[in-house]
């Protein structure tokens, strides 16, 4: 989806008629490899009825299409089998609470397995830096 995005906006800029061509036709490509990955998706889903159940669930709630709710299952399979605490905490979306007695620190959130395999939730490094990889710090 972001090469298709990325396709769109450089096709805005092109003044060229062959680079408009080839823009054009890669946005073909990108267009037919997406209808195949979907229909991969559906024929996945088609086939178990207990995780088709789970995908329209999910699909139901806006803003999440049939992609996206095929991707959580595939990095949180217990999804529908947990109550909403649960799964928050398992996506590493709970609040977490700093708190002793009286004082009350910040909260915020951390943890979760599917942080990792879903880049949505991922935080982008701020403006202008470049995320520093375990490979590049060890000595």
């Amino acid at each position: 989806m972001r090469d298709r995005v990325a396709a769109l906006n450089r096709r805005k800029g092109l003044r060229v008629a062959l680079l408009r061509q080839q823009c054009r036709r890669r946005l073909e490509q990108i267009d037919r490899q997406l209808r195949a990955v979907e229909a991969a998706i559906a024929r996945t889903l088609a086939g178990d009825e207990g995780l088709s159940r789970r995908a329209e669930t999910l699909a139901s709630i806006p803003g999440v299409g049939k992609a996206t709710a095929a991707g959580l299952l595939a990095a949180m399979p217990e999804l529908g089998g947990l109550d909403a605490k649960a799964a928050a905490s398992l996506a590493g979306l709970a609040p977490v609470a700093r708190e002793s007695g009286q004082w009350q620190g910040k909260r915020f959130i951390q943890g979760g397995r599917a942080r990792a395999a879903c880049p949505a939730w991922r935080p982008s490094p701020p403006s202008g830096t470049t995320p520093i990889s375990a490979a590049s710090t060890a000595t």
